[in-house]
C-alpha cells in the first residue's frame, strides 16, 4: 500500500475495526497471516469487510482524517490511552502517521 487514508468513528473505530467486536484481536495481530477478515458494527445488521492491521501497517504513508471537535475529543482520548480493543484507531498513532484535522 502506497498511501492509506483512515478515517475515525466517535468510537475511536477506523478501517471498520470496531471496538470489542468479534475478530478484532485477530484482526490487529500484527503477526497474523490473513489480510482480510469480516468484522461487525454495532450499528448494522451485516458483516463488513476489513483488512488486517498487518497489511494496513505496511502502507509507505498512512494518514489520519478527522473532522469536528467531537472526533479531535475522541483523537485525544485515544492518545491518552493503549487498549486497542476499546479504541482500535490506536493501532495506527504512531509516528510515521500524518494526522490532519479539520474543524
Amino acid at each position: 500500500i502506497d498511501v492509506l487514508i483512515l478515517g475515525m468513528g466517535d468510537d475511536g473505530h477506523t478501517a471498520s475495526l470496531f471496538p470489542n467486536s468479534p475478530n478484532l484481536s485477530e484482526a490487529l495481530d500484527l503477526q497474523g497471516e490473513r489480510r482480510c477478515l469480516p468484522m461487525l458494527a454495532p450499528s448494522v445488521p451485516h458483516q463488513r469487510l476489513t483488512l488486517t492491521r498487518r497489511l494496513l501497517a505496511s502502507a509507505r504513508s498512512p494518514i489520519l482524517s478527522v473532522s469536528g471537535q467531537a472526533k479531535l475529543d475522541t483523537l485525544r482520548t485515544a492518545l491518552a490511552g493503549d487498549d486497542l480493543a476499546e479504541m482500535p484507531v490506536r493501532a495506527f498513532l504512531n509516528p510515521s502517521l500524518e494526522i490532519y484535522w479539520c474543524p
